[in-house]
Formats: C-alpha cells, structure tokens, sequence
C-alpha cells in the first residue's frame, strides 16, 4: 500500500497531481503537444511536435512564440514574422490612434503569403453577428469566430487571430520552427535569442530590437513614462481594478499561466489609459490573460456586470419578436395562414391544423432600412420556416418567399407598422414599397389594397398580434449566448457537418446555438432548415493591377466586407447587389476597391493626399521624422534638433549652420526659465593633437596671424528655474548648485546620467540634451512634454520651421546677410578671453575654388550619403567658409561623416595612416556606434542597448572587457566586476589587498560582491 495525503492506496491506483490538480490512476491529459496518463502517481507522456502561439496586445505588449515577455513602443508599421526562407510569409502590424491623443484603440494587420495580401484594420462598418467567408479549394479561409477576426492558411498551418482592436495571436505549426523571424521571435523554443535584429544580431533591449523590424523611419520616444508614476492618481484606481487577476476567479489558471507579467501590464495600461471613464485599456489586460488560460484547457468567467460587461443581446435582435399569431378584427376567428407548397397567404380558422398550413409569424426589424424614419419598419418571418418572409408582388398578391439578396425583395417585404392606428390595442401593416396601401383580409384571401376612409377598411386592415401558447421550438432554442471559452465551430449552410472550421482555436464570444435539426445560415445568421439556406454564388474575377494574380471571390453577404477585410487579391465589382458608396481606410499598398456607382473601383489614396507627402528635404539637421500614422498620407517634419559639431560648428533648429572661433561662453538655447551655455575653453598643449582622440575630441584650430590655438568645448552649464549645472566634460565631473553630485542625479523633472559613452540630461521643461564624451558633439532636442509653442533663442536658433528668423540676436535684430553673422555669435557671448576673427567675407563656390573639397568627398567611401548630404551643399555652405576645414581635411570630413550620421549612413572612412584616431588604453576605434549607453559593471545583467537617435563614431572595450563604472574610462575584464575598494578600484573574487588609513588592514573581495576584513 501507498499514502497519499493521509490515505491509503494500492500502488497501481496512486493518483497523480499536475500543476496543483489531482488526477485518478488512467486519467489522461491531452494537448497538441503531449498525451500523458496516469499510472502509479506518476504522469506518462508521449511528447509531440507541436504549434507555437505569439500574443501582441494593448499598445506595447509582446508574447513571443518561445514565451518571451517584453514591450516595444512605436507607432510605426513592423514586422511580427517574417519568414526566413523562400515561403514569402509575413504579417506586418501597426498602431493607431484614436482621438487627439496618444492613446492606441487599435491596431491594423497586413498578412502576406506569396501573392495574397489580406488587409485588416478597424474602419468603421455596420455590426455584424457572425459568419465566415470561404473557398471551395482555399489558400486561406476568413472567418469570424467570437469577437475575433481569424485568417487561417490550411496548406501553411498558420492561424491568425486579431480581436479588431489591440490584440492579435499569431499561431504557426510545428514545421516553422526555425523558420520565422520578426517581433514574435525565431521559434526555436529558446528565448534568449529572441531579441535576434533584422540583421542577425542578438541584443536585449526591446526598443532597438524592435526598431530593426520597423518600416521606414520613425521616431520613438526619448523617453520611456511609467504610467503609473507619470498619473499617480490613477494608479490606485489600477490596483483595485487590476486585483481580479490574483482573485479567486482566476486561481485555477493561475499555476498554469504565470500572472506577475500580465498584471504588471494591467496597472500600466490602465494608469495609461487617460480617456475619462474609458477602461478598454484594462479589459484588454484581462482578457490577454483570460485568453492564454483559454488555451490551456482553463475557461474563465471572468466578466460580470461591473467588470468588462458584455451583452450579446444585440446579436439576438435580428431573431425578432414572438412567435404571434396575426388575427384579423374585421373576420372573426381567422389568422394569417400560409400553404408551405403554394407559398400562398390567405385566411385560415383558429381550429384548423394541417401539416403544411403555417401560422406563426415572428416581427424581425425591417430588411429594408431606412436612414430616417418616424415609424417602426418589421419584417414578417415565419417561425417554422426561418429564412421565408412576407412578400408583396406587384398585383398586391401576398406570398411566404425565400429570402433574397437585393434591395427590391427588402422593399417589398418590409413594412410600416402602425399600432392603434384605427382602433386601439389592434396594429395595420402599410407597405414601404407602396405607401398608402395595407394587408387587409377579404373573405377567405389576404392582399395588399389601397387605403379608403370606409369603417369596412379599416376593420379588414386592422390585426391582433396574439403571443402563442405553445413553443415554437426553433424560436425557443435558437440564440446567441456569450461565451468566456468555446470552439466557434458549429454547423453552416457551407459546412453542414462543421468540418472546416474544427481548427479553430476556443475563443471569447457571443455564439451561436442551433437546435440538431437546424444549422446556421451565414448569409441571414439565423438557424434553418438545411433545404432552406440562401445560396452563395461566386463572382467572376476582373482584371486587378499589374503583378496582382486574380482567383474567384465568394460573396458572403452581412458578414465579412470590404469595409472589415480588404482581400487585394479577390475584390471584385459586386453585380445584382446593391452596395452603398462609402469611404475606406488606406491600406498597405495605398491601393483600395471602394463601391462607386454599383460596383467597386480601384482608389488610390497615395494620389489623393490632402497635404503633400513628399518627405521635405532637411539638409544638415538629418532624416525628416513623421508626425501622423498615415501609411499612405504620411505627414513629414523636420526634426527641431540643434548640433554643435566636434570642430564647433553649429547646425541651427531650422538648419542654418555657423562656426564658433573665440574661446567665450555661449547662450545655446534660451527659453523662458532656462538656459544652456557651451564653454569654448583653450586646451592645454598636452591635450592637443590634430584630430587626434587623447580622452575627448581636441582640435587645433589656425588663428589668421598663423598662431596655433586649440579650443575645446570643455564645459556646459545648464540653468533652470531651480537649478544650477555646470559639467565638465573633461573632468568628468558634474556639479549642482556648486556641489560635485554623483551620478545619476535627479531632482524635480531634472535628470542627469552618464551612460558611459554620453552625459544624457532632461531639463523641467523637456529639453533633451545628448553629449558625447568622445567627440564632443552635442545634440539638444526636445522631449514629449515640452511645450512647442515656447519661444526659443540663442546660438541654436528659433525653432519655428522659419530658417529666415534663425540667426536673431539677443536684442531681436535678425541677421539677414551672412557676412554679418559673426555679429550673430558675437550677441550671444557671455564671457570672452581670447579673440581669433570676428568678420568673415562671405565665399561660395562659384566665385572661389571648392575643387578640393569636391574632390574629398567624391571619393567612393562617400556616395552613399551623397543623395543626403549633398557634397555642393556641404563645400559650399561650410568648407569654403571656414577657413580652419582648409588646413584640417580631417577635421573637414569628420564634420561631413557626423552628418552623414544624422541620416543612419555608416562611412568607414578613416584608415590607420589616414586621418586615425587614437583611442585611451583599452578601448579600440569603432566607426558606427547606436547604443546610447555603455555596457559597465553596474549594468552588465540588464544592459538593454539604449538606442540613440544617430549613428556616431566611439571608442569601445575590446572584446572581453567591460567599462568599470560609467564615468571612468577604465576597461576591465568580466571577472573584476565583483567588487570595488573604496578607492573605486575593481577586485577579483577572492582578491586579498591591503586597505585603511594606513593601509594596515587586509580586505577580501567574495563572489557575492561583497568586502569583508580579514586578518593579517
């Protein structure tokens, strides 16, 4: 005998426990990956290959294949998979925008196989119920399942699911396994290489990883908000609602699907979510977590009147009211009658019954409808025979018809219904397509007749709507009913015997319930009678654009329409329907089919911009950045960047450019409450050494009298409302109101950092101020709370999109003819100890010899950036006017490389006997640097690759080591990271020194990190 939990048990019938659930001997457990059956308390598993699922929702969350968890912040379009061999397989996602703010309501999809693109975004359309669209031979199938529109690819065994706003599930079959790439991983059931780049290379910071996959160019924010600290009065709002996820309704997935990661996400969508009384953000959370219980066998009644409600009641209104009976108040004992074989309505007695006389008639809304309309338009369906209605013909004879797709048979089985209109508690009937004229009963027949002022007619016209006694089965069984998790699969016209919808995954919804006798009809959506299901008829194909294949589309009325899906492959013009004209979001290829004139065109959207989409051309201040998530009408601005170059020239806001020769203090940027100023000091001569990188970047600049006088930009200072910063690039130092602070500093919206490679400071009011430690250039942006509409002044100019009024001077005088520029520069020093030039002619390159700057940058390593940084451009606005680039080529085409740079354009262009720089001990030159950060010591188990807005030359460890802290210089190896002395000198594991006062003491270094005295 054997114990389990108090009790005794014959050793073959040991029960078994799995994942916190109790499980009897021969019970088993089955998956698409695994069969296991209990025997004598232990789980016996046959493993599987098996499919992979990958869960993107809200604005920012990702659950890759391999089940790595990270979020990604963009606006821009990017690829979730991406096949890596022939297969041509894609899906392609982006965020949008609702409102005026920056909260994401849903995203659109673009899944690509071969020549078929399905285009999937969130116009708005009428509400459908359900249904599905399909092929007889499909290379994919569209379905609507729950709340979910899903694509499935029965050849490729891919299954996308996309819920219309922020979530999509991706779920591909086991023969993709090292097959994909993309923002949901490899699929090689190893999440440390998730984060692979479209480059092929592995990094760890989810920003740059997902910025390889983007496409085109965007600009992602400088800053990463935690909601719930940047909107602290909503975080306790998050917190209660947030809790459901560790309540009891969630305890029994719980042990099945970790919770921490999903509640995290929950507190920041909904601290996120800043729409009053809006709490989609929060259902969104929930409902992720809800789904991936789902998957796991784990169904969850989670939603409830006060959490995330849903009411599928809606769904059920196109069922209608009764059954009734209609009888006439004029004929006494007689109700509407209908002969099944004829179709024929007449009168029929109370009493009579037979087998193919129907008289019960459910009031649907009216087929037809009508924009604007005072009274209540119904339909009248036949409760035993759903699918046939009330039809008049145009002798005013009354008929049961089948349903019918086109506008005429909607007319004319619709109906004004007017109650009480002659004699109260009774209804009348008047025809929509024939107004003034009403069913009326004569004898033994029932017609439509004209309406006349005679008591007799309107005794005949007038009915009592007589709510039956006994059921009507079809009427009491069929209905929508929502559902936490349920296979949408059930029993259609197409698929009479719901084979071809067995692959679709459980999911959340309203579904449908059909008695066995009956199935659903996609194109009216109520349950019928196999004999009575409303044809699907296949279109022709039309001629569609160059290179786009044509196949046969079917038509599948009030379910999936161009407005929900767009198939490029497979629109065609919809004759004998009526299709009302409206307009349609762009979509991937800026192509659409809308319905124009009773048929759909072609529109290109791209050719009918409101505004121009040419991306404006932005000279020295780099790539334009887009301001709208308009695919097809994107909206481009020039960034409002300011740089000061390593050989001290400047690139304005608005891209004017000037060159500083006097060593002074200067006003950068002014704006109300702040100002920056850069210190142009003279270096010391054992720190000069022609574009030659000693520790920083110094550079020999020739004075006019042939004197040699290097200026470094050593110091900036920072002044805020609050605040005083001064930072010493070349010491490394940094002080705060007179007091060397160490790093990172912060203090009311003041940030300050060294990442190791760059001091990176944020000032109150949203300036962003990026300064290398190496080259000295220095680029001031501005943040996402920075107010545009604040006045900026100074050497950076004004920021306004008006290169006209860039070179203001502090008295508000505008500098309009260049030779007067250094009056400019000179207006805005503050301190001035040494003076090289003041004036300077104005040279171009029609009047002056430009050939040897054409002729350094016309060299091959230079083409590439040509198209951006034109070489006319270049010699002519700033070689041929400073002097100094004349003696210096170096000098010249480090200043051309760093713009180059600002366009993501790597040149490696220096050679080591040609123009080589020199980097400090331990560190090698490398010529295309992104990360923002260092990797260091302190950093080393969560170094994320902080990507930089540009490209730039650096020095680096070598490989193997590490930096040491942040703000030193020292590359040490991996294994000296385990402790610092107090002198701030790294230690071994193990390592044994003399320390103290007088260094008497021995210390030892442990490989926790931690420093203990021992004795001598």
């Amino acid at each position: 005998m054997a114990e389990h939990k108090g009790k005794c048990y014959v050793p073959e019938s040991c029960p078994c426990i799995w994942k916190d659930w109790e499980y009897l001997s021969g019970e088993v457990i089955a998956t698409p990956c695994y069969t296991c059956v209990c025997r004598r308390g232990m789980f016996n598993c046959t493993y599987y290959p098996c499919p992979a699922v990958c869960t993107i929702y809200g604005d920012r969350h990702y659950y890759s294949f391999d089940g790595l968890e990270y979020d990604y912040i963009s606006d821009c379009q990017v690829f979730l998979i991406k096949s890596t061999d022939d297969s041509d397989i894609s899906v392609i996602a982006q965020n949008k925008k609702c409102f005026d703010n920056d909260i994401v309501c849903s995203k659109s999809v673009l899944i690509s196989v071969g020549d078929t693109e399905i285009y999937l975004n969130d116009t708005p359309y009428k509400q459908k119920r359900s249904g599905f669209f399909l092929e007889n031979k499909p290379t994919y199938q569209l379905w609507k399942a729950g709340y979910y529109i899903v694509v499935y690819f029965p050849e490729k065994d891919i299954t996308i699911l996309w819920d219309r706003k922020t979530t999509i599930h991706i779920k591909v079959g086991p023969q993709w396994k090292n097959k994909l790439s993309g923002l949901c991983g490899n699929f090689d059931k190893c999440t440390s290489n998730d984060m692979t780049t479209s480059n092929n290379l592995e990094v760890r910071n989810a920003q740059v990883f997902g910025d390889s996959w983007a496409l085109g160019q965007c600009e992602n924010p400088d800053e990463t908000i935690k909601p719930c600290e940047a909107y602290q009065n909503k975080f306790p709002y998050a917190k209660k609602e947030c809790s459901i996820l560790y309540s009891d309704v969630f305890a029994s997935c719980r042990n099945v699907i970790d919770v921490t990661y999903f509640a995290k996400n929950c507190h920041e969508d909904t601290c996120n979510c800043n729409l009053g009384g809006d709490c989609e953000c929060l259902c969104t959370s929930i409902a992720a977590y809800a789904y991936k219980c789902c998957q796991e066998g784990i169904s969850i009644h989670w939603r409830s009147s006060t959490v995330c409600s849903l009411d599928c009641e809606y769904y059920n209104e196109g069922l209608g009211e009764g059954p009734y009976m209609l009888a006439s108040y004029g004929q006494s004992g007689l109700v509407l009658g209908v002969n099944m074989t004829s179709r024929s309505i007449f009168s029929l007695p109370r009493s009579s019954v037979h087998t193919n006389l129907f008289f019960y008639f459910m009031i649907t809304p009216g087929l037809f409808k009508e924009k604007v309309s005072s009274l209540a338009l119904v339909s009248l369906e036949s409760a035993e025979r759903p699918n046939y209605f009330l039809y008049v013909h145009d002798s005013d004879a009354l008929s049961l018809e089948l349903w019918e797709a086109n506008s005429a048979f909607h007319r004319r089985a619709t109906f004004f219904h007017h109650q009480g209109l002659w004699i109260p508690g009774y209804s009348a009937f008047e025809l929509y397509s024939k107004k003034g004229f009403f069913i009326i009963f004569t004898g033994a027949s029932v017609k439509a007749s004209k309406y006349d002022d005679s008591e007799e007619f309107k005794h005949s016209s007038s009915f009592s709507i007589e709510e039956i006694q006994t059921a009507v089965p079809y009427r009491r069984m069929c209905e929508w009913r929502y559902e936490p998790c349920a296979t949408p699969c059930f029993k259609t016209c197409s698929d009479p015997e719901a084979v071809a919808c067995k692959f679709l995954p459980p999911v959340e919804g309203c579904l449908p319930y059909c008695p066995k006798n009956m199935i659903l009809d996609e194109v009216t959506l109520k349950c019928v009678y196999p004999g009575d299901c409303i044809p699907v008829i296949p279109t022709e194909p039309t001629l569609m654009p160059p290179a786009k294949p044509t196949v046969p589309m079917f038509t599948v009325m009030e379910m999936i329409t161009p407005s929900e899906i767009t198939v490029f492959d497979m629109l065609t013009p919809t004759t004998g329907l009526e299709c009302e004209p409206q307009q349609f979001d762009p979509v991937y290829n800026c192509s659409q089919y809308i319905c124009l004139n009773m048929e759909w065109q072609l529109y290109n959207w791209s050719l009918n911009c409101p505004k121009e989409v040419k991306m404006p051309d932005c000279g020295f201040r780099g790539r334009p950045v887009q301001v709208n998530s308009d695919i097809c009408c994107p909206e481009w601005e020039c960034p409002c960047r300011c740089s000061m170059l390593s050989e001290l020239s400047i690139i304005t806001f608005d891209g004017n450019n000037a060159a500083l020769y006097s060593m002074a203090s200067y006003i950068l940027v002014r704006i109300p409450g702040e100002i920056i100023v850069a210190h142009i000091e003279k270096c010391s001569m054992n720190q000069v050494g022609h574009n030659s990188f000693l520790h920083f970047n110094f550079f020999q600049i020739k004075a006019p009298s042939g004197r040699i006088s290097g200026l470094c930009f050593k110091k900036l200072n920072v002044t805020t409302s609050i605040h005083k910063i001064i930072v010493n690039r070349l010491a490394r130092k940094v002080e705060v109101d007179s007091i060397v602070v160490p790093l990172p500093f912060s203090s009311q919206e003041l940030s300050i950092d060294d990442s190791g490679s760059m001091y990176v400071i944020t000032t109150p009011a949203g300036l962003i101020i990026k300064w290398s430690h190496l080259t000295g250039i220095i680029d001031i942006h501005f943040g996402l709370q920075f107010n545009l509409s604040s006045y900026t002044e100074g050497l950076c100019g004004v920021c306004n999109e008006d290169p006209d009024d860039d070179l203001r001077m502090q008295n508000g005088t505008i500098i309009t003819n260049m030779e007067d520029i250094g009056l400019f520069i000179e207006s805005w020093e503050i301190e001035k100890s040494f003076e090289v030039t003041m004036r300077r002619p104005v040279r171009n390159c029609t009047e002056h010899d430009c050939s040897h700057c054409t002729e350094l940058l016309n060299r091959r390593i230079f083409i590439p950036c040509h198209d951006k940084v034109s070489p006319k451009d270049f010699c002519e606005k700033m070689w041929i006017n400073y002097t100094y680039f004349w003696n210096y080529e170096c000098d010249a085409l480090s200043a051309y490389v760093a713009l180059c740079n600002k366009f993501d354009i790597c040149i490696q262009w220096r050679k080591p006997d040609y123009c080589s720089l020199s980097c400090p001990e331990g560190k090698e030159y490398q010529p295309c640097v992104r990360p923002c950060e260092a990797r260091t010591c302190l950093n080393q188990w969560f170094y994320g690759h902080s990507s930089c807005l540009n490209l730039r030359e650096d020095c680096v460890c070598k490989d193997g080591t590490i930096l040491h802290r942040p703000h030193s210089t020292q590359c040490i190896p991996e294994k000296e990271c385990a402790c610092t002395d107090s002198e701030d000198q790294p230690r071994t594991a193990g390592e044994i020194w003399n320390g103290g006062i007088d260094e008497c003491a021995l210390y030892k270094c442990l490989e926790n990190g931690s420093i203990i005295p021992i004795e001598p």
